[in-house]
């Protein structure tokens, strides 16, 4: 019947696929040809923006196509396949902001700051400035806060990983090289307190007086058994199980003193490779949808100038107002379907 013409897919096939960008399908839309059913996902997935990135874009180069097997494709497998890449780059921000929650906690617990829901939802620069002028915050804290709130969006991140814990190490050091002078013994007890709540802070643990008070071997056991969950699987748990395994107590002080933080190192690094990793893989994506379609020259030379520079460069390509910015010399047809055509920005 001429209805059916250019369908090559089922009902239950076009409603699978409307389903993926929560599109209620009435008679007629069924009815409509593959490409056309096409435009009509793709409008849904348009209407849902970043939620179904990789949806419109896979959508828009099967519009491109003038060959049915590709139109019956993206309906019945390509739509699918598309939505897992955008459902993974939910999760992959979802990590990411999560992570970066996480390391605001361990910044505030090793200065001494308690933690309140108000301060780990300040954006970075702002939570930098709370931290700047909370009275526990010494010298080398403020110190190091003003320099990195000078510099990029990259220097508040490692301030925050980083950087406030150890510049309040220097604050501490710089405090017991004084007490030193006075009390030598209390100048130790103080330097082992302050390596004992580092370690505790990395594990994102306040200790308490009890906790402080332990040996070696038995403090570490503490940590590994009030450890978040989710800290299980890292580096820093695995070198805490095995410095507690050792017989040899000074095993267990170089765990404390230095141990922890450079295996809590060897997790964030491991964390940032895995999260840059992630936006280069799309980045690559929005690049070969781009370049498909041939809709948005510039969003392809952006993409490109982004991938070749740093993780950094890679993550704000991906910022919606950066694709905005890359995509709009670009012309929209009012039929809202993509053209065969684009007219390039003058020079």
């Amino acid at each position: 019947p001429a209805a059916a013409a250019g369908i090559g897919t089922t009902d239950t096939q076009r409603v699978d696929a409307a389903a993926v960008v929560r599109l209620d399908p009435s008679p007629e839309v069924l009815l409509l040809s593959d490409h056309d059913f096409i435009h009509a996902l793709w409008q849904k997935a348009r209407d849902g923006g970043e939620t179904f990135e990789a949806v419109r874009q896979a959508a828009e180069a099967a519009m491109m196509s003038e060959t049915p097997e590709d139109h019956v494709a993206f309906i019945v497998t390509g739509i699918h396949e598309a939505y897992a890449v955008d459902k993974q780059r939910e999760k992959d921000k979802a990590d990411a902001a999560r992570a970066a929650r996480l390391a605001k906690s361990q910044a505030l617990i090793a200065i001494g700051i308690p933690n309140s829901p108000d301060l780990l939802d300040l954006s970075d620069d702002n939570f930098i400035r709370a931290v700047m002028r909370h009275a526990a915050a010494g010298p080398e804290v403020r110190a190091a806060a003003a320099t990195a709130l000078a510099a990029d969006a990259a220097a508040w991140r490692e301030f925050i990983a980083n950087g406030a814990r150890e510049a309040h190490q220097r604050d501490v050091a710089n405090e017991l090289k004084e007490l030193e002078e006075k009390d030598r013994a209390e100048a130790e007890r103080r330097k082992e307190i302050a390596a004992r709540t580092n370690a505790a802070a990395l594990f994102r643990i306040t200790p308490t007086e009890a906790m402080l008070a332990l040996g070696d071997d038995n403090f570490i056991r503490e940590l590994l058994r009030l450890a978040p969950a989710d800290a299980k699987s890292g580096e820093l748990y695995a070198a805490g199980q095995r410095a507690v395994l050792s017989p040899d107590p000074a095993v267990w002080k170089q765990f404390i003193h230095t141990g922890a933080e450079e295996a809590y190192k060897k997790d964030d690094e491991a964390r940032r490779k895995q999260i840059a990793d992630a936006n280069r893989r799309l980045a690559i994506q929005i690049q070969a949808a781009a370049e498909k379609t041939g809709v948005n020259p510039h969003l392809v030379a952006t993409a490109k100038k982004a991938l070749a520079g740093t993780d950094e460069d890679v993550a704000k390509f991906l910022t919606a107002d950066s694709q905005y910015r890359a995509k709009r010399q670009s012309l929209q047809p009012a039929s809202g379907r993509p053209a065969g055509f684009y007219i390039r920005q003058s020079t």
